[in-house]
């Protein structure tokens, strides 16, 4: 299970682009039979499917028209809102799926946490691993760091020149690795 949390915020304008790109990248390197679900957030979040969608080839050229259309929209950058939502509120729709459950986080990395969600994001830890990718190069590398850590996940970061397949197949690597060992 793949949670997919795009950084949709102002400060995202110059990087969209390459957030989709990357994204595109991703979506095509699922492996089959997984399940996805993608949420923007800014000042708030928008989940585009209420519930996590399987691997299919209609569901990823649905997902694939909603990646073209994102915009750096969404206000400011409160992360804690997804996460509160996924980890706290709503954690009742992700514990039926017996799979691995992975948070894909892409974001320049100015993020408002807070400890309420960082202590969440570590009681968490062993459901839900947190993958970041700091996606620019202005990127707050400390929070992307210290945010993977907590989450027991991975980080990566991409700009401009970065080979995105290299990056992509790395981090489903490591999403994939334990869970397959």
């Amino acid at each position: 299970l793949f949670i997919l949390i795009i950084d949709q915020s102002g400060s995202m304008y110059n990087s969209i682009k390459n957030v989709s790109n990357t994204l595109s990248k991703l979506i095509e390197s699922f492996p089959q039979d997984s399940y996805y679900q993608l949420i923007g957030f800014g000042t708030n979040f928008r989940k585009y499917d209420s519930k996590p969608k399987i691997n299919s080839e209609e569901n990823i050229n649905n997902l694939k028209k909603i990646i073209n259309s994102l915009a750096a929209d969404m206000g400011g950058t409160n992360l804690s809102l997804p996460l509160k939502d996924i980890l706290k509120d709503s954690y009742k729709d992700y514990k039926d799926f017996n799979l691995s459950k992975q948070i894909i986080i892409l974001t320049d990395g100015d993020i408002n946490l807070g400890e309420e969600t960082t202590e969440l994001i570590n009681l968490h830890n062993n459901e839900f691993k947190i993958h970041l990718i700091g996606i620019g190069s202005g990127v707050n590398s400390n929070t992307i760091i210290s945010t993977s850590k907590a989450g027991n996940g991975s980080y990566c970061f991409i700009d401009d020149t970065s080979d995105l397949k290299k990056v992509i197949f790395e981090l489903l690597n490591k999403c994939t690795n334990e869970y397959i060992n």
